[in-house]
């Protein structure tokens, strides 16, 4: 994964608008505008002072679901870490911050899909790209 830059897709989702967050029993989806992050892997949610509100966990094991929180905020900064540990990371207006670690060996840690057709698919060390609709 070294080298690959994969800022050009990334920068789409600056300026969007969280629209919904769905918890599903494998994963979680982020709608933003009308672009999507869809996350099967680790995650964090911080707190404007850095404090943890959410994390990835076991479906069956949750009893609270505070992502929801991000629901109707501006991603004013998203990046991707290009050396291990791997991760994207996405703030937002209010301060909160998303980190998502690409450490699995076997599942799709995050795919980011772009309204024009652009894919970022993460999975470990592995990216996989497919170019924007011209």
């Amino acid at each position: 994964m070294a080298g690959e830059n994969i800022d050009y897709l990334i920068d789409r989702f600056i300026d969007c608008q969280v629209m919904e967050v769905t918890l599903e029993p494998w994963s979680v989806r982020v709608d933003l505008d009308d672009n999507y992050l869809h996350i099967e892997g680790d995650w964090k949610l911080l707190n404007a002072e850095g404090e943890t509100v959410d994390r990835s966990i076991d479906y069956e094991q949750r009893t609270e679901f505070h992502l929801w929180r991000i629901t109707g905020q501006i991603v004013n900064f998203a990046e991707f870490i290009n050396q291990p540990p791997y991760r994207l990371t996405i703030r937002f207006k209010n301060g909160f911050q998303m980190n998502i670690l690409a450490n699995s060996d076997g599942y799709e840690d995050w795919s980011l899909c772009s309204s024009n057709g652009a894919k970022v698919v993460c999975n470990g060390d592995i990216l996989s790209i497919w170019s924007a609709k011209q």
